[in-house]
């Protein structure tokens, strides 16, 4: 399961988008959470007076979705049919139950056991924001000498990859900034 999991991106310390989709007392809940390995486990970060925490604590089980950028906006406007708690056209889906809630003011860090993963395209990986905010840094180092702002994008997709990204992602993104700061672009 392992394997499967490392296949669709996840690797200590990257969060991958998915849909997560729980049911419970209130209406079956879409939404778009974050979701990533440290020391073995996997968590997400839960508003407490969402639906999906209330859900969670009703029934302590979910399905996060691996999905496309199509299908995270469709899940958020609510135009996604779901069965079995897996949104059409998911690439992947992990069958998750919550082993423990740590409370955080206002959030809720959420650890889950992965009782059951499903690909059901070889090809899937993960979305991380990371990567994305790696890619578009790279396309602003290009056009820094251009115009200044493009520095202040930069900037801000830096604090997208320290929250989101692995080790080799933060390293990836201190050598585009090292290579700025030494004109070498």
């Amino acid at each position: 399961m392992k394997d499967k999991l490392g296949d669709i991106g996840f690797r200590e310390g990257r969060v991958i988008e998915t849909l997560l989709v729980t049911g419970g007392r209130r209406e079956p809940n879409i939404a778009p959470i974050g979701v990533w390995r440290e020391d073995g486990s996997y968590w997400s970060k839960i508003h407490k007076e969402s639906d999906t925490y209330q859900n969670l604590l009703d029934l302590d089980v979910c399905t996060a979705n691996i999905v496309g950028v199509e299908q995270i906006v469709r899940g958020l406007v609510g135009s996604l049919p779901v069965e079995d708690g897996v949104v059409e056209g998911a690439d992947a889906v992990m069958r998750l139950e919550v082993v423990e809630f740590v409370d955080r003011d206002v959030w809720c860090l959420t650890r889950y056991s992965v009782d059951e993963v499903d690909v059901y395209d070889r090809c899937a990986r993960g979305l991380c924001r990371a990567e994305l905010s790696l890619l578009e840094s790279a396309i602003h180092a290009s056009r820094v000498d251009l115009e200044r702002s493009h520095s202040e994008f930069i900037e801000h997709y830096r604090e997208i990859v320290r929250k989101t990204g692995d080790s080799f992602e933060k390293e990836l993104f201190m050598e585009l900034v090292d290579c700025l700061r030494r004109g070498d672009l």
